[in-house]
């Protein structure tokens, strides 16, 4: 994977697993390797093979529930709410279930559990750009503007400030 050979990293993993299904780690590894390939499908099904095997693992019930995003957001947002009964206070968490409860019409709901991530993280781009997602979402865009334009004047990358303009555009 270092030295950029994903497609045999992956295999090899694979390979390992067939004859040791229960391997936690090997399990971990390759769902973060099929996650950062895109690989959404051979995510969910290798998070949800964690899930049986470490049940209540905030970290996998985390991801489970954002890889349910597109299939099963109702099942997202079951994984997202399990997930945050064991770690509270993670902002990531509390990202997920925000944006599940958004994808699922619940914009007011989402408020609540985005505003807390976006406070416990204020320098992570994307639970700042989840969170102006959320108040354009309670039309709240004064709130919004306000906030891209912060991370507009603070942003380095070039791409990400493209992304944020276009956002501020589309207000």
């Amino acid at each position: 994977w270092s030295i950029g050979d994903k497609s045999s990293a992956i295999s090899g993993l694979e390979l390992w697993l067939q004859d040791n299904v229960t391997d936690n780690r090997v399990l971990m590894l390759l769902a973060q390797f099929y996650l950062a390939e895109n690989r959404t499908p051979e995510a969910r099904r290798t998070y949800q093979s964690l899930d049986a095997l470490v049940p209540d693992n905030a970290v996998v019930l985390n991801n489970l529930a954002w890889l349910m995003k597109d299939t099963d957001v109702k099942k997202g947002i079951f994984y997202a709410e399990k997930a945050l009964k064991k770690e509270p206070d993670s902002p990531f968490i509390q990202d997920t279930l925000a944006m599940l409860l958004l994808e699922n019409g619940e914009a007011e709901r989402a408020l609540k559990y985005s505003e807390q991530a976006s406070k416990a993280m204020p320098d992570f781009l994307d639970i700042q750009m989840n969170y102006s997602k959320v108040l354009i979402a309670n039309k709240k865009n004064n709130e919004a503007k306000k906030l891209l334009t912060i991370l507009l004047n603070r942003e380095s990358s070039i791409d990400n400030r493209k992304i944020i303009r276009k956002e501020l555009r589309n207000l």
